[in-house]
């Protein structure tokens, strides 16, 4: 446009106010860079473990609030990243920027699996927890854990074992120390 008002060119004006936005956008991003925690990812390792196998991974913890916005958003391939709250809350998770299908694993303060989610690359759907708790998991669909794990099962890392102590005798097992099997409701004998 060659517009004149006021003695200056319309074009003139919209590139002085882009380039002053430019630069006032530019300014308060190194405003919040500078003040945010720094991404600085602890390593951990991570096992899934039940009754029949343990798997273990190498992976992340995120336990800051940076941390935890940024996930797999944009990060190099993993095992697993661990997400560590203060307060357990339902938690909330969406997939918007991550390119690679995940599995997500909420956890009780025991390390049990409670739940598990299938998430898709790049969805913008917001997923819930059922219930409040303070860890969740993220792995990647392609390790196949929903495979060997699911929900009762459990998670260790740091302080938290994989199996709990069990105060009561696991079902089938008596005094005796010998594993008797069921017997049919009718009577009837096993061979």
């Amino acid at each position: 446009m060659n517009v004149k008002v006021n003695g200056w060119k319309i074009q003139r004006i919209f590139r002085q106010l882009a380039g002053f936005w430019w630069l006032s956008s530019v300014s308060s991003w190194a405003n919040v860079t500078a003040s945010s925690d720094p991404i600085r990812w602890d390593p951990i390792t991570i096992q899934f473990c039940n009754q029949v196998s343990v798997t273990t991974l190498q992976g992340w913890k995120a336990n800051t609030s940076v941390l935890r916005a940024k996930g797999y958003q944009g990060g190099p391939l993993i095992d697993g990243i661990l997400f560590e709250w203060h307060a357990p809350l339902k938690r909330r998770f969406w997939m918007k920027d991550t390119p690679v299908a995940l599995d997500l694993w909420h956890l009780n303060d025991q390390g049990q699996i409670t739940e598990h989610i299938a998430l898709t690359p790049y969805s913008e759907m917001i997923v819930e927890s059922r219930e409040v708790g303070r860890y969740s998991i993220e792995t990647p669909q392609h390790l196949n854990l929903s495979m060997r794990y699911s929900v009762g099962d459990f998670v260790s890392w740091e302080s938290h074992s994989c199996m709990p102590t069990v105060s009561q005798p696991i079902s089938g097992i008596v005094d005796d120390g010998q594993m008797h099997l069921p017997r049919p409701e009718d009577g009837t004998r096993l061979p």
